[in-house]
């Protein structure tokens, strides 16, 4: 004769595993997110500091303003 007990254990140790998976699927979406929010943040902030440094380069000589244009010419992917 089976217990009710033992139908109990199994949904709770199945339900646990299901919590466990979903906890590290959920770390795996965040890690993908933050890392995606960096490299958006590093490519914009890199970008808005090209252009002071164009904006500054006006001012300057021709042959220091051609050195920020290759500067300002990298992009992370």
């Amino acid at each position: 004769m089976r217990l009710g007990g033992s139908t109990w254990t199994e949904n709770t140790l199945s339900a646990n595993h299901l919590n466990d998976a979903m906890r590290s699927h959920e770390r795996r979406m965040k890690f993908a997110l933050r890392s995606t929010f960096a490299r958006l943040y590093q490519r914009f902030s890199c970008d808005l500091w090209s252009v002071c440094t164009r904006n500054k380069a006006k001012v300057k000589q021709a042959t220091v303003h051609s050195t920020n244009k290759v500067v300002t010419q990298w992009s992370f992917a």
